[in-house]
């Protein structure tokens, strides 16, 4: 082949290539994220694993959020405070947070979400990492009833925590979705 023939033939074939290439649909505002496995379950307070938990921390918002420096920030909660003997969180929940149905999230569905997932009959294989909560462990061993849990709304924005004695790292927990609110 003369030198010719062979760029008009390379320039054909690279012509070709490109031709059978085609430009990806535009999506709009749709975020494609690879999981791994298919999670177990959806449900915030009988989810077990990483591909579950990948989800979930995209699906909801719990009192605090891990940081981009691994430390526990503010999440639902727009503000807090510990008694001075270090037992009873006090959380102030963001008022424009709101359920993908535009509800509002209330301080009564973390209640509701806390008193769940410690329930027996829901069945969290987690709900010990809630035991620095008053009465967490008697409810979970089915000595005491659901509601009597230290966890409160006090209004629609406020939120209560009482824990056993205190515990540094409660804080940190609070991302866990053992903690996540529930739509009732």
């Amino acid at each position: 082949m003369t030198r010719l023939v062979k760029l008009i033939y390379s320039f054909a074939v690279i012509s070709l290539l490109f031709s059978c290439t085609t430009t990806p649909p535009d999506l709009g505002n749709v975020l494609h994220k690879g999981n791994g496995a298919e999670p177990q379950t959806l449900d915030p307070h009988k989810a077990e694993g990483v591909p579950a938990s990948n989800i979930l921390r995209d699906l909801y918002e719990s009192l605090t959020e891990v940081g981009v420096d691994g430390q526990p920030v503010l999440g639902a909660a727009s503000s807090y405070t510990l008694s001075s003997d270090g037992t009873v969180y006090t959380f102030t929940l963001r008022k424009s947070a709101r359920w993908s149905n535009g509800d509002k999230v209330t301080a009564h569905d973390f209640e509701y979400g806390f008193k769940r997932s410690i329930d027996p009959k829901t069945g969290s294989k987690y709900s010990l990492i809630l035991a620095a909560i008053k009465n967490a462990e008697a409810i979970i061993d089915g000595k005491k009833p659901v509601s009597s849990l230290g966890v409160k709304a006090i209004n629609d924005y406020t939120l209560q925590i009482t824990l056993n004695a205190p515990t540094p790292y409660f804080y940190d927990l609070l991302n866990h979705s053992t903690t996540y609110p529930v739509h009732k």
